[in-house]
């Protein structure tokens, strides 16, 4: 269930299973998405540290009324003890069924990986409804300077920290 924080942000008041065992062909095909870009693949979407096992993270959903940089969108999801998902951890809260309906909403962006081709240009992954088919959901890849405000980013906390922000919160 999504939570309104504040103006843009949406937190949610569960958390969603991440399996990074999980090979990313598994769940993309899991996923059954109509479109996928040639670009998502494991090459240039590899685990990163710390990536293994199962894991519980609780999502948040950050939306602007304005065009930001990449630094200054990552700084707000700091500001909510948020830091920006990875591509495994957008499939593994599209297949969430408490928050697979999001997509049709707005695009969804992981900020928390990317890949570089001819530099300074830097990919993300971008879930959501095809723009000249809304009957299809597409898995792609948007360069880090194309986003849009209208964009969801997504990003997460881990239980331990959330538990630990609530603990200290209410030893104040």
């Amino acid at each position: 269930m999504l939570v309104q924080q504040g103006k843009y942000n949406y937190l949610m008041n569960c958390s969603i299973p991440v399996n990074y065992n999980v090979r990313l062909s598994e769940a993309i095909q899991v996923g059954g998405y109509d479109v996928v870009c040639q670009n998502i693949r494991e090459e240039k979407f590899p685990l990163q540290a710390g990536e293994t096992g199962l894991k519980y993270l609780v999502p948040g959903i950050f939306q602007f009324d304005t065009q930001l940089s990449l630094e200054e969108i990552i700084s707000a999801m700091d500001q909510e003890y948020y830091r920006p998902a990875t591509l495994r951890e957008l499939l593994s809260f599209d297949r969430n069924s408490k928050c697979s309906q999001i997509k049709d909403e707005i695009h969804l962006v992981a900020l928390g990986q990317s890949y570089t081709t001819v530099k300074p240009l830097r990919f993300v992954p971008i879930l959501g409804r095809d723009r000249e088919d809304e009957n299809k959901v597409t898995l792609g890849v948007r360069e880090v300077t194309l986003l849009e405000s209208r964009f969801g980013f997504l990003g997460f906390v881990t239980l331990d920290a959330l538990r630990a922000l609530r603990d200290s919160a209410s030893a104040l």
